[in-house]
């Protein structure tokens, strides 16, 4: 029985010194011109995906091309006093992230903390441009909307009110008491196409 165990065991390390000569071989011979350039996907693509769905009812695949110079990065910093942002004390950066497919990435960046990714720091909801109220609409996986006043230069101001009353999904979630924002932040575009 032990002859076997030494047998096996000396079998298994013969086929690993077989293979290793085989990979420095292979190691040796190669040049980079063997090897294709490695491609990468957006972190947005493999990582924070959202986990319940939304009713996409509405949604187009891209954004109307109306909405196209409202495509790119904004951003406001956040007191911690105001519970939007999910943190204790300090300030937070607000992004707000509309990309041309008709997504929109909400992230919460703690300044001066690092902490672990959670839903409150990112999502990923939808967006469409209302014409004629000239605002940015932004649909939350939870049904509810928020709604962004467009001014000359390109800021999105909160509209309190619309965001409180414009839907019956809005006036039940706050009166639940989920976060309402403290003041009518204005986001100011960092990257606009």
């Amino acid at each position: 029985m032990v002859s076997l165990f030494v047998f096996g065991i000396t079998a298994c390390s013969d086929d690993h010194d077989n293979v290793s000569t085989e990979q420095q071989e292979t190691f040796q011979t190669a040049s980079k011109d063997d090897y294709e350039p490695l491609t990468g996907k957006k972190l947005t693509d493999v990582a924070g995906q959202v986990a319940t769905p939304i009713d996409e009812e509405g949604l187009a695949d891209h954004i109307s091309d109306n909405a196209l110079p409202y495509v790119g990065r904004y951003r406001v910093v956040v007191s911690c006093k105001d519970p939007i942002v999910f943190c204790e004390q300090g300030t937070a950066d607000f992004i707000l992230n509309l990309l041309p497919d008709g997504t929109a990435h909400r992230t919460v960046i703690h300044l001066g903390t690092i902490t672990f990714a959670s839903e409150n720091q990112y999502r990923q909801d939808y967006w469409k441009y209302d014409e004629l109220n000239h605002q940015i609409i932004l649909k939350r996986v939870s049904g509810v909307e928020f709604f962004y006043d467009i001014d000359k230069d390109k800021n999105l101001t909160m509209n309190l009110d619309r965001i409180a009353n414009a839907t019956d999904v809005n006036r039940t979630f706050f009166q639940e008491g989920n976060p309402f924002p403290h003041e009518a932040y204005k986001l100011k575009p960092e990257n606009i196409k």
